[in-house]
């Protein structure tokens, strides 16, 4: 891809954008988005995001000291677009300037364990929970520990939760509740 045909996509400009275009691989695999760079020279507007993502992504810095909020979560909705939707608003939050990582549930949990945590200001984590496929019994525990380290630096996570009531299953109460206490929902009760 050429420089003048990502600039021609509308999204990037040379006055602002140049040093993220010439580096584009390098910040699109920080971000988690190699192989789809072109996450982060794209519209976002095929995803149709609703108000509550609009508002959601304007309003960043703010949501945890305003709302007490660290995430935004899309619960039983239709998982079809959810891994593409993740990486479109990832690819909108890099080009943004604001540092933003797409990982699976599984990278989040071993990145906390081998390294304290993600260093990246928003994760979009398109498989937080999936019925079919929960953690391990052994895992939750250190993965509410991840959850509440994140929380502790004010980062965020946009995330999919297949279902809540198959979650409160799987998971320790105090997962769940901090899934329902601490982050703003698309659908789900």
């Amino acid at each position: 891809m050429n420089k003048s045909q990502i600039y021609d996509a509308g999204c990037l400009y040379p006055e602002k954008h140049q040093v993220l275009v010439d580096d584009l691989y390098k910040y699109a695999a920080q971000a988690g988005l190699s192989g789809n760079e072109d996450f982060i020279w794209k519209s976002v507007e095929p995803y149709k995001l609703s108000e509550i993502e609009k508002l959601f992504l304007q309003k960043l810095d703010k949501i945890p000291k305003e709302k007490g909020k660290y995430g935004l979560l899309y619960c039983e909705q239709d998982s079809e677009d959810i891994a593409e939707r993740l990486m479109a608003i990832t690819g909108l939050l890099v080009r943004n300037f604001i540092d933003a990582r797409y990982m699976t549930l599984q990278d989040f949990l071993g990145h906390f364990k081998e390294h304290g945590g993600v260093q990246s200001k928003v994760l979009c984590i398109p498989n937080l929970y999936v019925a079919d496929a929960p953690l391990n019994k052994w895992d939750t525990n250190p993965f509410y520990d991840a959850l509440l380290h994140h929380m502790s630096e004010a980062k965020l996570i946009i995330g999919y939760i297949e279902s809540l009531a198959s979650m409160r299953k799987d998971y320790p109460a105090a997962v769940c509740n901090h899934f329902e206490n601490k982050f703003l929902r698309i659908g789900g009760r």
